[in-house]
C-alpha cells in the first residue's frame, strides 16, 4: 500500500497565544465602536435620529415624510453642534410606531 500524506489544520493557536481564531481580540474594538455610535445616536435631536435618507426627488414628492437627503442631514448635525449642541439623551418612542407595544 502506498503511504498517504495527511495535513492537520489546527484552529486554535496551540501554544501560540498571538493567534486570535475566535475573533475576540479584534471584536472588542468593533463592539466599542458600535456602542459609541449607538450612544451618540441617542444623544442627537429626534428629528435627525428618526430621519430616513432619500433622494432630493423623493423629498420634493413627499414633503410630510421624515425623508431627508444625507447632505441636509449632515449639515443639520454640523449646525446643531456649531450652535452649542450638547448631549441630551432622548429615548421617546414615536407615536403611531408599528413596533410600539401598548400595555
Amino acid at each position: 500500500m502506498p503511504a498517504i500524506d495527511t495535513t492537520v489544520v489546527q484552529m486554535s493557536g496551540g501554544s501560540n497565544p498571538d493567534v486570535d481564531t475566535d475573533g475576540t481580540g479584534a471584536g472588542k474594538y468593533l463592539l466599542f465602536l458600535v456602542m459609541l455610535v449607538n450612544i451618540w445616536a441617542f444623544s442627537i435631536p429626534v428629528e435627525f435620529r428618526r430621519a430616513r435618507f432619500c433622494t432630493e426627488e423623493e423629498v420634493r414628492l413627499n414633503p410630510d415624510s421624515h425623508c431627508i437627503t444625507f447632505d441636509n442631514w449632515k449639515s443639520g448635525i454640523i449646525d446643531y453642534y456649531a450652535n452649542g449642541g450638547g448631549v441630551q439623551f432622548d429615548f421617546t418612542v414615536e407615536e403611531g410606531n408599528k413596533w410600539m407595544i401598548l400595555l
